[in-house]
Order: structure tokens, then sequence, then C-alpha cells
């Protein structure tokens, strides 16, 4: 009864995304690929000044080719349409400090945006005079050392994203509901897909988020780890996107 629910909620409630063209903004920093000051602009942009002085991990998301720190509420939320910068720095022993410097780049990201992550992560480098370990990681192939650094080792794929060079991509801020799913071995990826009825299996985990209920759906030949992700994942959900106020239920065959 409760997966008809669901499937009901899913089928009547309709979800619409906007899109509006902005044209392209230059700033002072880095305004194209093609510009050849770019890497000396980038070096080292005001934004990493206090960047890396001790452990933990911060991110940045690229807007208009500058890099915006991320806020620790929305640390491992990552937007289709935007790329970012990820630094991860670590402590030893002896607290000697090192570094890894990762560039994402989401599979709706502009070249430009992805090409500017790129240079930023050079700049970011040069002010640890070069010792930083640089890695490039692409949306939905993500190497299990940068997915460690987020709790529970999965991260959140998002619709979306920032102004580009190219396009200024807004969800509507009328859709409340959202559907991602949970899928992965050893690696787990939660993506959002379109709230539809033909977007779930039995093979998979699925979240369903509308208002402050948040249903995890259980497919039947879904794996432990996926089952155990996703509810880690919808009480990321509920403490992140509802300030601790959503509530989580579990549906599975079983229900």
């Amino acid at each position: 009864m409760k997966l008809l629910v669901i499937w009901a909620v899913i089928a009547l409630t309709a979800v619409h995304a906007r899109t509006t063209a902005k044209q392209q903004t230059i700033t002072p920093q880095i305004t194209s690929l093609t510009d050849k000051d770019a890497r000396q602009k980038a070096r080292v942009h005001p934004a990493f000044a206090n960047a890396g002085t001790r452990a933990g991990l911060e991110l940045w998301r690229i807007e208009n080719f500058e890099p915006v720190a991320v806020p620790q509420a929305d640390v491992g939320k990552f937007y289709k349409g935007d790329s970012y910068v990820v630094l991860k720095t670590t402590a030893d022993k002896r607290n000697t400090l090192s570094w890894d410097i990762h560039y994402w780049i989401g599979s709706e990201s502009s070249q430009d945006e992805s090409g500017a992550a790129a240079i930023l992560t050079v700049g970011l480098d040069d002010k640890f005079n070069g010792k930083a370990i640089q890695h490039r990681e692409t949306m939905g192939h993500e190497s299990s050392q940068f997915l460690n650094y987020f709790t529970g080792g999965a991260v959140r794929y998002l619709d979306g994203g920032h102004q580009s060079g190219f396009n200024h991509v807004v969800t509507n801020p009328g859709a409340e509901k959202r559907l991602f799913q949970v899928k992965g071995k050893k690696n787990i990826r939660v993506r959002q897909v379109d709230p539809l009825i033909s977007s779930m299996n039995k093979g998979d985990v699925f979240i369903l988020d509308i208002n402050n209920d948040i249903f995890v759906y259980v497919g039947e030949k879904s794996k432990n780890v996926e089952r155990l992700k996703a509810i880690s994942v919808a009480n990321q959900i509920r403490d992140q996107d509802h300030n601790g106020r959503g509530r989580v239920e579990i549906i599975d065959q079983y229900s």
C-alpha cells in the first residue's frame, strides 16, 4: 500500500525547471581559456589566501570563472552544470601538512567553467610551491580517494547549476519534489533523476524528497550497501536540506 502511495505522489506532482540565457560575464580574473595570462591571474587567487592551513576539506564552486567557497552544509552536493575545486589537507603525526587538489567537472558544465577549474587548480598548487597532488574528477567516474572524503563515501548529484560563461540554470523554486537513485557496489553514487515511476526499478534504492517527507524505497533486488547508504543519505537530506525537520520513512517489499 505504501508503495502505491509513493507512486501516486510521483505521478500526480509536476516538477518544472526553467533555464534562462544570460550574456557572458567577464571578470578581472580569468576571462576565457584563450587568455594568455590566465595562469598568472590565477596565481594565487584571493579566495585561496587561507586555504590548506590546517587539516580538513575545502570546496569552491566556479561562478563566473571565480572560485566561491561552498558552505559546510552543502559539502557533498554537486550540481551537474557546475565545476568545483576541492582541497583535501592532511596532517601527519608531526603535524606536517600535505595536499590533494581535485577539480570536479559536472556532466553539464561548460568548457569554460571546467577550464577555469583546471587553471585555478594550478594556481592553488602554486600556493603550495607545487607540492600538492592534482587530480581530475568527472561526474560519475570519481576516484575512491575522492568519494571517501565525504560522509558515508557518497556524493549527491543535483540538477542545474550556477551561472556559467554560457548559460544560467535556475531550478524552479516551486519544485519541491526530488527523486534520487542510489546505485553502486563499492563507490556509491546518488544521482537526481526525473521524478517519474519510469525512473525507478527493483535493482536500486530510491529516495523521494517531497516537502518534509523523505521516503526511501528499497528495491527487492538492491544491494545491502545501497540500502545502508540510502538511509544515511536520507538522514543527510533531512539534516542539511530540512534543518532536521524532515521525516524519513523506509518502504520495502515488507511494508
